[in-house]
This record gives C-alpha cells, sequence and structure tokens, in this order.
C-alpha cells in the first residue's frame, strides 16, 4: 500500500469515527445552535437597519441597497482600512459576510475542542500501535490531519446551511442563489483561516499522551499566536518598524485575515498559501517530536 491509500484510508477511518463520538456530535450540534440563534440575531438588526433606512429614503430598500449605500461603504473602510477590500466587502450578502465573521471567530475554538485529543487519545490508549502494525507514522499522522481537516469543513458547511436556510424563512427577498453562492465560498476561506489553528491543535496532540493534556497545551499555543498576532499588528509598534513588524504579522493567522478578502488574486492567493504554512508548520513540530518517542 503506498502513501496516497494509506493517508486516504486513516483519514476516512478517522473522519467516521470523529462523526460517530459524542463528544464531536455534541460540538457540532452547538455550532450548529449557535450558528442558528446568531443568524436569528443578525436578521432582527438587518431588519431594523433596513426599515430605518427606507424612513430616511421614503421608500422600499431591499438587502443589496442596503449593502451598497454610501454610509455602508465608509463604515466598513474605516473598519478594514482598505477601500479594495471595503468595495469588495458590501458587495457580498449581509446573511454570507455574517457567516463568514461567525465561522472565522469560532471555528478555531471548535477544533480546539474536536482535533487536541486526535493523536494523544490514540497514544494513551494504546490504539496507535495497532495502527503502526499497518502504516508507516508519516501516512498515519497525515491521515489523520487530512481526517480532522475534512471534519472541520463538515462543522462549517452545517453551519453556512443553518444560516441559509434561516436567511431563507426569516429574512424578506434575501438573495437566495446569490447567497448559497457566497456561503460556499466564504466557508471556504473559514476553512483556509481556520487550518492554522488545527495545525496547533495537531501539534499539541503529538507532543503529550494525554488528552487534558494535549487540549491545555492546543489552548496555551493558540492563545499566545492570538496574542502575538496582535501585538505585532498594533499601531505604536509597528511605527517603529513598518517592515519587520509587517513580515511578522504574516507568521501569525490574523496577519492573513484582511488579505483573505481582497478581490484581487494576487493579495488573497498569497494569505490562503501562507495560512496552511502555518497549520502544516505547527503540525511538522508536533510531529517531529512524535516520530522521535515511543508509541
Amino acid at each position: 500500500m503506498n502513501h496516497a491509500q494509506s493517508i486516504r484510508l486513516v483519514a476516512s477511518f478517522d473522519l467516521l469515527e470523529s462523526l460517530r463520538s459524542r463528544k464531536a456530535i455534541v460540538l457540532l450540534l452547538l455550532y450548529l445552535m449557535g450558528s442558528l440563534g446568531a443568524s436569528g440575531i443578525f436578521i432582527r438588526l438587518l431588519i431594523a437597519l433596513r426599515e430605518r433606512l427606507e424612513e430616511e429614503v421614503g421608500q422600499a430598500v431591499d438587502m443589496k441597497q442596503l449593502m451598497e449605500s454610501p454610509g455602508m461603504a465608509r463604515v466598513v473602510g474605516g473598519l478594514t482600512g482598505d477601500q479594495d477590500v471595503a468595495n469588495a466587502i458590501v458587495t457580498i450578502p449581509p446573511m454570507a459576510l455574517f457567516y463568514g465573521w461567525v465561522a472565522m471567530n469560532f471555528v478555531p475554538l471548535l477544533v480546539l475542542f474536536t482535533s487536541s485529543d486526535a493523536i494523544s487519545g490514540d497514544l494513551s490508549s494504546g490504539a496507535v500501535r495497532y495502527s503502526l502494525f499497518r502504516t508507516d507514522r508519516v501516512s498515519w499522522a497525515l491521515g489523520k490531519l487530512v481526517g480532522q481537516t475534512a471534519l472541520m469543513a463538515v462543522g462549517v458547511l452545517v453551519g453556512a446551511l443553518a444560516c441559509w436556510c434561516t436567511g431563507l424563512i426569516w429574512l424578506d427577498k434575501m438573495p437566495v442563489g446569490d447567497t448559497a453562492y457566497w456561503l460556499l465560498r466564504i466557508s471556504g476561506r473559514a476553512i483556509v483561516y481556520s487550518f492554522p489553528y488545527l495545525g496547533m491543535a495537531m501539534c499539541a496532540s503529538q507532543l503529550t499522551r494525554t488528552r487534558a493534556r494535549a487540549g491545555a497545551l492546543a489552548l496555551l499555543i493558540m492563545f499566545m499566536a492570538a496574542v502575538g498576532g496582535t501585538l505585532v499588528q498594533v499601531k505604536p509598534i509597528v511605527e517603529q518598524a513598518p517592515t519587520l513588524f509587517e513580515a511578522l504579522a504574516k507568521l501569525f493567522p490574523s496577519g492573513h485575515h484582511l488579505s483573505l478578502w481582497h478581490p484581487h488574486l494576487s493579495r488573497s492567493l498569497p494569505a490562503m498559501l501562507g495560512l496552511v504554512a502555518i497549520g502544516l508548520a505547527f503540525f511538522a513540530l508536533g510531529f517531529w517530536r512524535f516520530s522521535r518517542r515511543d508509541a
């Protein structure tokens, strides 16, 4: 059996086992309910904003007009600091845009709880020894990574479907097809953005033998990455050495967040590749330790 077949088999088995586990099901359901609740609250806010705008202009306003209004463009431009990104964001259906915010902020937490014990759990139970009789460590570990990536993708897509259904039921005049298209696109961005955090969780899972320690270490790594990414982008600090801190920001997931929304592929593609590279680097760091220890 070659490496590709081994990785595929391990990944498919890991995904199925994860989907059958009580913990994963509960966490996915919690994320689903969170998406439904947050979408409902956001719809109420949208309706209130639309009604306020209709009072000002004296005519009916649809969601596209609401998003592309001059006031909205100015607000988004001020928040992002990049007018090209702002112009691109205001063309996205509001439900898809909101779900992108939800996924990019909460999927890393979902990953922390679902994936930090993906390898450490097998190490603590001794199940890894039976697996390594049939395949090598590289294929087994990579299969685990692929399986957990697929699990993360399932969670993101389930949340996107919940958001779309909520909008379909409660938000009148929602652009159904356009919203579904953008939900799929933004789900892809959310998966890519969350991949570095999956790499951190898988790194911690390979560095320890117990589930509790793996979870605690993963949380610590993610916290340090969040704090570090924030510090190197604080304006007073950046002004001291702009080139240096701009380069350092690219070592953290948050340093690529804005570029993911850029309309030009020349900006968004390097951000995606950078995020994947960060995730793989953390995974490789954990595997370096895992490859030198007894199973």
